[in-house]
């Protein structure tokens, strides 16, 4: 029901009455319903879009107890920071999985997964500066399909450069 998109350049004033609708509304804990969603992206590198990212899905982890509740999908597949902050592997294999996307399942989904620090399950692939040219867009869009079926609550840190599959993620956003 609230837009948190803003088109630049905004100024403070429009900022706070993006926001304030979005702060106040109370989020009530996904019951077996439809798994949520949100998107972080920065404007620039070193904007703290990952530190934003983590935060959020710890906080969903600690609204949201048991298992499999939240997980966090770097999608900064180049220079994805999210592992090394949380101290947890980079498990992600994406670009192997982009041969035969149809393939990726829940059973994948698991050899992919990561344990991190706050009770999250962290999707994240090593540092690969050619992992865009070699990671299709089908691939991305189905590991992301696959995690709102097994998850409560999915929190992506997308790049900050638009990729063909960008749009597709945010408009799959809550």
């Amino acid at each position: 029901p609230h837009s948190d998109v803003l088109e630049s350049p905004f100024t403070a004033d429009d900022l706070v009455h993006a926001a304030s609708p979005l702060l106040s509304a109370r989020v009530a804990p996904v019951q077996s319903a439809p798994s949520r969603c949100w998107t972080v992206m920065g404007a620039v590198g070193g904007a703290g879009a990952t530190t934003v990212a983590i935060e959020i899905a710890c906080a969903l982890a600690e609204r949201l107890p048991g298992p499999r509740r939240v997980c966090l999908i770097d999608l900064n597949l180049a220079d994805g920071a999210a592992a090394a902050y949380l101290a947890a592997p980079a498990n992600m294999l994406l670009s192997r999985a982009s041969q035969a996307p149809e393939r990726i399942d829940p059973a994948l989904l698991d050899a992919f997964v990561s344990q991190a620090p706050g009770g999250i399950d962290l999707l994240a692939a090593a540092r690969d500066c050619h992992a865009f040219d070699t990671t299709s867009a089908e691939a991305v869009l189905r590991i992301l399909d696959v995690a709102c079926q097994v998850y409560d609550a999915v929190v992506v840190d997308a790049p900050r450069h638009r990729r063909t599959w960008t749009l597709d993620v945010l408009s799959g956003s809550d």
